[in-house]
């Protein structure tokens, strides 16, 4: 089974899956290193190429669409899914098991790659995201040079095993694809130079005015939470 190009990019290209793509995702599956950010992964599931591709057979008939990330050489670099679909929106996921410090961009770029075949594919109004708060703030700020917005923090979103956390919500509207578009000449990334710039620019503009997800509003949210669960709690001795 060979795979197909769907989105063609600067340091890589969206495309299908491939047959011979599975050992790697088991191998890095396997990787606790890897999956340290990843919620439902249980290593024991994910141990053979057949219990993997069982699993993603699975997945598809559930409406899940599988992407690869790869390098123009053809080598797969990372996972990316589009699940949850409703009439008008859509929620995506990614996971990368090769990255490379001279190319700090690339995850960033298959995203906006995914968000391009999304919009343009299925004809979405909204695509969302999200990811545990704890150490992935500066992801999320960077994920805002291709339009997405923060929607909020949600209470206890990720759990793996005893360990509980926040997540981070966010979404970009089509609205708002098209309009960042517009600007950059049709792509939402239009070159690594671009974008390198832009995210410099970005905070230089941010640290007078806003952060995208800030310590203070994280802190507002988890302060005002714990406020209201005091008032509820006393609430009952009334």
């Amino acid at each position: 089974m060979s795979y197909k190009i769907l989105k063609k990019g600067c340091c890589i290209n969206l495309t299908t899956v491939a047959e011979s793509d599975f050992q790697l995702w088991v191998d890095w599956l396997k990787d606790a290193r890897l999956t340290s950010n990843l919620q439902s992964v249980k290593q024991d599931d994910f141990h053979t190429i057949e219990s993997q591709m069982n699993y993603v057979e699975a997945e598809i008939k559930k409406g899940r669409n599988f992407f690869v990330a790869r390098d123009h050489a053809g080598s797969p670099l990372g996972i990316l899914t589009l699940t949850g679909f409703t009439y008008s929106s859509a929620h995506f996921t990614v996971f990368f098991g090769v990255t490379s410090r001279n190319k700090p961009l690339i995850p960033l770029e298959a995203i906006a790659l995914l968000i391009e075949h999304a919009f343009s594919k299925f004809n979405l109004k909204r695509l969302e995201g999200g990811t545990r708060a704890n150490g992935l703030k500066g992801y999320v700020d960077r994920l805002s040079a291709i339009g997405f917005l923060p929607d909020g923090i949600q209470i206890d979103g990720w759990v793996k095993g005893d360990l509980i956390e926040p997540t981070i919500r966010f979404s970009i509207t089509a609205s708002f694809f098209y309009e960042i578009c517009s600007v950059r000449g049709g792509r939402l990334w239009p070159s690594d130079e671009y974008i390198s710039k832009l995210l410099i620019n970005f905070k230089k503009l941010k640290s007078h005015k806003f952060n995208f997800i800030s310590d203070q509003y994280f802190q507002s949210i988890t302060d005002l939470n714990d406020t209201h669960k005091l008032l509820l709690l006393s609430a009952q001795k009334i």
